[in-house]
């Protein structure tokens, strides 16, 4: 499609946080007959001071599995495993503190277990541990700390580590920027189907980035992330079938997966997926549809969105026709550097509409777009030179901005020649040599 904003993914390396405890289950349901027997049977060693059985009765009560969930007894028995060294209890004991799940929540306590089982090479503990260093809870940041624990837990060939241990490398943090290292550790988690790690092998891929460039391999990498429902996957998996890059262009795939991305709430998709209702590109063209994904995107503060929703209302797309709301969004936008909202938002104080006449604020906004190379408001610039608009008027300026103009692509010739006629050779000359000047700095 073509967009008014093209919007796609930058590259930032990050992996999603997790922990190295189960998800929380459902209300327990009546214990069987056998597994009654179990708890028993677990019950009866726990007793006896045996460590597994403790560690697995604590987990019974944990997730609650034919027992009523209770965290303080769960606490009560991973403390027993732990304290007889069994490394499982122990990053258990130090999540629950982490989390103040039947305990008081206590960083340092769980910092302690966590290097007890750490230095036990329990890998999920030695993960968790980097993850603490690395988010400075309780200890202040240190990513070499973290590095060094996320370095072990991803020898042992626990995804999570693998692709936090990219993230750093990516990122340069507590070790040096390497993209090769970062792409090696992203494709380990990756083939171990971990999303966060595919969606970012992907864009390693798409970027060329540690690995030769290859939009196909992108897309696959991309697609098995967006089948896991990652929202940034899902949304750059939309980009290539937006632009056929690795893929054969469908507009209908695109849509479908903007779609996806967002309704998980990715600002970027929203914005797309507004752009393809607002053009009919794989879906019929619907301007209601349109402004209300722009609206959900411009709401998350994404500048093109709140530009073309402040667009909308400035033409009545959409069905409301409103030049007051259309200045609020244009002025987000505008204050968030976007060239266009700037100089639309300049016409608008130029020609009174949705706001009272104000020929300062529209010199002020004419000027912003055209220090960012937009033509048009170099153009509308020099005439506000040229007619004191806005500004005490200076026919040197006003030359100076039109030459700029004329040179990114914005030619008026009658216009340039009637400024001409105003002006001595020595202005000329001196109109020139600033546009010169300019046009260095630009550079």
């Amino acid at each position: 499609m073509k967009h008014f904003i093209i919007i796609t993914a930058v590259l930032f390396a990050i992996c999603q946080p997790l922990t190295a405890t189960q998800k929380e289950s459902a209300p327990a349901k009546p214990a069987s007959k056998k597994l009654s027997e179990k708890i028993k049977y677990l019950t009866k060693k726990a007793y006896q001071g045996d460590a597994p059985a403790q560690f697995n009765l604590a987990g019974i009560y944990n997730f609650g599995i034919g027992v009523t969930k209770d965290h303080k007894e769960a606490v009560k028995w991973y403390t027993k495993a732990a304290q007889q060294e069994h490394p499982a209890a122990q990053s258990s004991l130090a999540y629950m503190y982490s989390e103040g799940k039947g305990i008081t929540a206590d960083i340092k306590q769980a910092l302690k277990w966590y290097t007890k089982a750490a230095e036990h090479e329990y890998a999920f503990a030695q993960f968790n541990l980097g993850k603490i260093y690395f988010q400075g809870n309780g200890t202040g940041k240190d990513y070499k700390e973290a590095f060094k624990w996320y370095t072990k837990a991803a020898a042992q060939n626990l995804p999570a580590a693998q692709c936090s241990l990219a993230a750093m490398y990516a990122n340069g943090h507590g070790v040096t920027q390497d993209d090769k290292e970062a792409a090696k550790w992203y494709t380990k988690a990756a083939e171990q189907d971990y999303p966060a790690a595919q969606f970012q092998l992907g864009m390693m891929y798409d970027f060329g980035k540690g690995v030769s460039e290859d939009h196909k391999e992108a897309v696959k990498w991309l697609t098995k992330a967006a089948e896991h429902g990652i929202a940034g996957a899902q949304f750059n998996l939309g980009v290539m079938y937006d632009s056929g890059k690795g893929v054969q262009k469908d507009d209908k795939e695109a849509v479908k997966w903007f779609r996806k991305s967002a309704e998980q709430g990715f600002a970027g998709a929203q914005f797309n997926l507004g752009v393809m209702y607002d053009l009919g590109n794989g879906v019929a063209q619907d301007y209601k549809e349109a402004v209300k994904w722009y609206t959900k995107a411009a709401q998350q503060k994404l500048a093109a969105a709140q530009y073309r929703l402040g667009m909308m209302y400035n033409t009545g797309k959409g069905g409301t026709e409103d030049h007051k709301e259309a200045i609020k969004w244009l002025t987000k936008a505008a204050q968030q550097e976007l060239a266009d909202a700037q100089y639309n938002l300049g016409f608008m104080y130029a020609i009174a509409r949705g706001v009272s006449k104000d020929d300062k604020q529209a010199f002020k906004w004419f000027s912003k777009a055209a220090h960012q190379r937009l033509p048009l408001a170099q153009y509308s610039l020099s005439l506000m030179y040229a007619n004191g608009e806005g500004v005490t008027a200076d026919f040197v300026q006003a030359y100076k901005w039109i030459l700029i103009a004329e040179t990114n692509g914005y030619d008026v010739p009658e216009t340039k020649e009637i400024l001409k006629k105003e002006m001595k050779p020595a202005q000329i000359t001196q109109a020139q040599r600033l546009a010169k000047q300019h046009a260095k700095k630009q550079k």
